[in-house]
């Protein structure tokens, strides 16, 4: 059963998220971050991994952060610092919905903010799985692939100066100036050494955006992690069923390896 909920941040941002209730009963939830540009349900795998977590006996909430999808918020306005924000309102809700073991995803630049706030709040979380993620924003920033040095480049920065926003992704996503400040300041691969819980990097060794060598190189920061490497996973590991499929798959048994 699907439901889709509504809460509000600490600083009165309302959120909209998909709840994949596995059965009335169940103590655990899984929390699903999606990254920038995209959706709770525009990520593709993030709808598909909900179904089968919730066959598995965990329920499952994917929200959109603010400025996505049908969250509240101006997209130019969308920033890491936002994001910890709608993690935290997130938790709580599930928290307060009864849930007692969570759960963490998080896609691409989901999985940076799900490193920054893991770190900061290491009680709230049991299990954290990182897809295709931006973990070292300077990557990005540093135009190390194509998606960079498309999206980040010269005429992005440019635009960011004499429009105030440029437009990201092929679905012309407009990010401020305030998140560029943030990716120079935040440096979520130095926080990962700080987690003690388990954490899977899953990342596709056809990624065309993130650089599979940050999950390769920090994978080995965090005193407790794995890398799952998906061949042929291109980003957002949904460029085919059979990578979609064993994506998924490969999330599922980790949760249940450490939430169950």
């Amino acid at each position: 059963m699907e439901k889709t909920v509504y809460f509000l941040t600490g600083d009165g941002i309302k959120l909209c998220g998909t709840l994949t209730v596995a059965k009335e009963d169940a103590d655990t939830c899984v929390i699903l971050c999606h990254g920038i540009g995209y959706g709770r349900n525009m990520e593709k795998a993030l709808p598909v991994l909900a179904r089968l977590l919730a066959k598995q006996g965990f329920s499952v909430l994917r929200f959109d952060f603010r400025g996505h999808g049908d969250s509240a918020g101006e997209s130019t306005e969308f920033t890491i610092g936002g994001q910890l924000k709608d993690i935290k309102a997130a938790a709580d809700w599930v928290t307060v919905a009864g849930y007692k073991k969570l759960g963490l995803v998080g896609a691409s630049m989901g999985g940076g903010a799900a490193v920054l706030f893991v770190a900061k709040h290491p009680k709230t979380f049991a299990a954290l799985a990182l897809l295709n993620p931006v973990v070292d924003y300077m990557s990005l920033l540093g135009l190390k692939t194509a998606w960079s040095k498309k999206y980040f480049g010269p005429r992005a920065m440019m635009d960011l100066d004499v429009r105030g926003f440029a437009k990201i992704g092929s679905r012309g996503f407009k990010i401020g100036r305030s998140l560029i400040a943030e990716m120079k300041t935040f440096q979520p691969w130095r926080e990962l050494k700080k987690i003690k819980i388990p954490v899977l990097f899953v990342h596709g060794d056809a990624d065309e955006a993130v650089c599979i060598e940050d999950s390769i190189k920090y994978s080995k920061v965090a005193k407790n992690a794995a890398l799952a490497v998906i061949t042929g996973g291109g980003h957002g590991l949904y460029n085919s069923s059979a990578v979609l499929g064993e994506t998924v798959r490969t999330i599922a048994d980790f949760m249940i390896k450490n939430l169950k």
